[in-house]
């Protein structure tokens, strides 16, 4: 049974958007893109970010469209990100590269932890739909959700009557445009 992600029990984590990957990944504006308006709500909703760069030294930096709203990036080697999210966060947000390698292996190791984590189905993706596809299959077998960037933040804010719908509503139709 999953519950309701709320603003003030989630982080989201960016795992992995580095601009040397990003051309070779499918759709990867979308990914970018996507990634962006969530985090740009976080940060209107006061949602923790952080977000990680595999071998930095060799994939590069992080995108530098996102660098407004990430923090300093941690680098790893691992394919997993998990070690940098607190084991006190109740809800992980995960979006990122590659939907089957970085972002499956963060995800089963923070269910492992019992976890509860949400996939942003619109903002990872891989160099293939084949891969994708099959990165999508493997998250939801082991218990996490997917979820649209919208119905995340939706989500979040529970009502219209949230102090912050209007910014909200904002960030939508800015992206809809």
């Amino acid at each position: 049974m999953f519950e309701r992600f709320r603003s003030e029990n989630s982080v989201v984590v960016v795992v992995d958007i580095q601009a040397k990957m990003m051309p070779v990944i499918l759709d990867g504006d979308r990914v970018v893109a996507r990634t962006r308006f969530l985090l740009r709500a976080a940060q209107i909703l006061g949602v923790a970010v952080m977000a990680t760069e595999q071998n930095p030294g060799r994939l590069g930096p992080t995108d530098t469209s996102l660098e407004d709203w990430i923090g300093q990036p941690r680098s790893k080697m691992s394919f997993s990100a998990a070690e940098f999210v607190p084991t006190d966060v109740q809800n992980v947000v995960l979006v990122g590269v590659e939907t089957h390698i970085c972002v499956a292996q963060t995800m089963l190791d923070l269910r492992s932890r019992g976890q509860s984590v949400a996939v942003v189905s619109d903002a990872v993706g891989a160099r293939t739909q084949d891969r994708h596809t099959a990165g999508l299959e493997a998250i939801v077998a082991a218990g996490a959700r997917l979820i649209h960037s919208e119905a995340l933040v939706y989500e979040w804010i529970a009502t219209a009557e949230h102090p912050r719908f209007r910014d909200i509503l904002g960030l939508v139709k800015e992206l809809d445009s």
